[in-house]
């Protein structure tokens, strides 16, 4: 069975508000709504639709004049074949300035510590999603409100998260584009060589003169939260409100990392007392979650840790805690900064150091492969409770 989808009755209103009629197997209503009527061509709102497509469609339809080079880009990385009108490529050129797709969690705060004045874009999907723009609404950003995840269009491709700076960026003139992504599920590759950042990211990189500066891609989770405690330490307690559910797992994780940094940095904290999650993790489920357990484990005890898994940790790994090094968690991976000009790579390092993070030490590597191999290798059967 072939997988279709046709964006058609396309507007662009003078509020700033970009809507279409989809159709997949019925038809359904997208709007996204800039922050004010930003500088649109056809082009650029094609690809930023096309985003939303990841590979999931054999056929894409866009009712919008577009160019050879601009069709075939979006046939590549869709893999699949775009019917469209005739049109004629817009030429791109660089722009100047970097944005950062904000969200207002500790990992985009901590990016934002780490960047020169950026300009802010945050996504505001409703609903659920009201907590996050609470909270991100005091670092006035440009936030684009849209239906896109009502509609599940947030499912086929992590690229979606990308749209409020495509669209945005001839208004802004954006250069660079950054997103909170800390290592975490990317340790693995990390270690075993460098990632070239800059050259990959959006697919639209080449069609929109873009190139990605993510700030926090070589600092763990534990990292992260660590520049935020030292730039932001009134706002913890509400940062951490807006990430998540008091109910949710992720709430109960971020609570116990929060506590065991600023444990280990000495910043006194009173987090209100959280019901139990709905949901546990089971240990081996979340890489990136057990990656930061692991820290943890060491800063309040495993039995703490233990309590909010479903089936409490592996021996192997309760038994190996205090023989673990984890200093590579408060430093930075230079393989994550691969492809970054110099001046730029500089400039981030120069802040990183600045912090308190050291680049990787020679024995650092091995001692995260250690880590990376106790959590794969640890039976999730046998555990302490």
């Amino acid at each position: 069975m072939q997988h279709t989808i046709e964006f058609h009755d396309i507007t662009y209103a003078t509020d700033g508000t970009l809507s279409c009629t989809i159709e997949r197997t019925e038809p359904a209503d997208l709007h996204i709504k800039l922050p004010f009527h930003a500088q649109l061509d056809h082009q650029t709102i094609a690809l930023a639709l096309a985003t939303l497509c990841g590979t999931h469609y054999d056929a894409i339809r866009i009712d919008l004049p577009l160019g050879p080079q601009t069709k075939n880009t979006i046939q590549t990385h869709t893999k699949a074949s775009l019917t469209c009108r005739d049109g004629a490529d817009t030429v791109v050129r660089p722009g100047s300035s970097t944005a950062l797709n904000f969200s207002g969690g500790f990992d985009s705060l901590a990016a934002l510590a780490l960047l020169d004045n950026p300009e802010l874009v945050s996504l505001d999907f409703g609903g659920r999603f009201d907590r996050e723009r609470k909270f991100f609404n005091r670092f006035n950003p440009h936030i684009i409100e849209t239906n896109l995840v009502d509609l599940g269009l947030n499912r086929n491709s992590w690229q979606f998260m990308g749209i409020g700076t495509i669209l945005l960026r001839n208004e802004l003139n954006i250069r660079h584009y950054s997103f909170g992504s800390i290592m975490a599920g990317s340790l693995a590759r990390l270690i075993s060589g460098p990632q070239d950042q800059y050259h990959t990211g959006l697919w639209t990189n080449r069609a929109l003169a873009t190139r990605r500066l993510n700030p926090v891609a070589g600092i763990s989770e534990i990292g992260s939260l660590r520049i935020v405690v030292q730039n932001y330490p009134q706002l913890l307690i509400d940062a951490l409100s807006s990430v998540a559910n008091p109910k949710e797992d992720k709430y109960t994780r971020k609570t116990q990392m929060l506590r065991a940094v600023c444990k280990d940095v000495g910043v006194p904290i009173e987090i209100p007392k959280q019901e139990q999650s709905i949901r546990k993790l089971r240990w081996g489920q979340s890489l990136a979650t057990d990656l930061s357990s692991i820290y943890v484990m060491t800063k309040l005890g495993v039995s703490e840790v233990a309590e909010t898994y479903e089936n409490g940790i592996p021996d192997a790994i309760a038994d190996t805690i205090s023989d673990l090094n984890l200093d590579f968690y408060t430093r930075f991976n230079p393989h994550a900064y691969t492809g970054i000009p110099s001046d730029l790579k500089s400039m981030l390092f120069g802040k990183l150091i600045s912090r308190g993070f050291e680049p990787f030490y020679r024995h650092d590597w091995d001692h995260a492969r250690r880590v990376l191999d106790l959590i794969t290798e640890s039976p999730s059967t046998e555990t302490q409770p």
